[in-house]
């Protein structure tokens, strides 16, 4: 924010941002890349410098990160990004959670990337993507802790994906796990993620919700003591 605030040259001269943000658990992929929409070929682009590795498409305005900066600025922008997992922004993510080798391939692709935009002329004329429900504005308590991590590329409507639930935590106890698909709790139908936020912030922690899952082609409900934010990574 502060660059963007502070740019040392007119934004006009910026042909576009690339931002690289939780990049560290590739596996195979896919790689997590949103704003491709935000200037025409940037696709093209990010597909081809990622070469075997699968690009899935993600929502640019919903993820937050420093590109919304920029995109402020009607610079078009890309948010690289290898997906949400259990320990992530806790106290318990460490390196040995890390695919190292899987680093090393997502800055090859970015180099490649970048290498492209600066060598093939175009105009990189601005696209302004799509506005998203922030979780971030949704009210309630904050500090309500379910426990997971969502699996970021999931169908649209279909539910709150989760792509990991953490040791210990409220959703794990419970007896949820990694690919359930969460469609209501307690009693809030939830389609994506911000509706899930906002179903969970109506609570507060130590409350016991029911909660509705597709487990494959099975629905499910467990009960879930929902916890605090600060037990994250105890």
């Amino acid at each position: 924010a502060h660059l963007a605030a502070n740019l040392p040259i007119p934004a006009g001269r910026i042909d576009a941002m690339v931002n690289l943000d939780a990049v560290g658990r590739l596996g195979r992929g896919p790689l997590n890349v949103a704003g491709m929409e935000t200037s025409e070929d940037l696709k093209a682009e990010v597909e081809t410098a990622a070469g075997a590795i699968a690009v899935r498409a993600q929502s640019t305005s919903l993820l937050q990160s420093d590109h919304l900066n920029f995109l402020a600025l009607d610079i078009p922008s890309l948010f690289l990004f290898t997906g949400g997992y259990a320990e992530m922004n806790s106290p318990a993510d460490d390196l040995e959670h890390l695919d190292l080798h899987g680093v090393e391939e997502v800055a090859n692709i970015t180099q490649r990337l970048l290498v492209s935009l600066l060598e093939t002329p175009r105009s990189f004329e601005f696209a302004a993507p799509p506005p998203a429900v922030q979780p971030e504005s949704v009210a309630g308590n904050r500090q309500t802790w379910f426990g997971s991590v969502p699996e970021f590329g999931g169908e649209d409507g279909a539910g709150y994906a989760i792509a990991a639930v953490a040791d210990g935590g409220p959703a794990a106890r419970a007896g949820l796990q990694a690919g359930d698909v969460l469609v209501e709790l307690g009693g809030v139908p939830v389609n994506d993620l911000p509706t899930f936020t906002g179903a969970l912030r109506r609570h507060d922690p130590g409350d016991v919700v029911e909660a509705v899952v597709w487990r494959g082609d099975q629905v499910r409900r467990f009960y879930i003591t929902l916890g605090d934010r600060a037990q994250r990574g105890r």
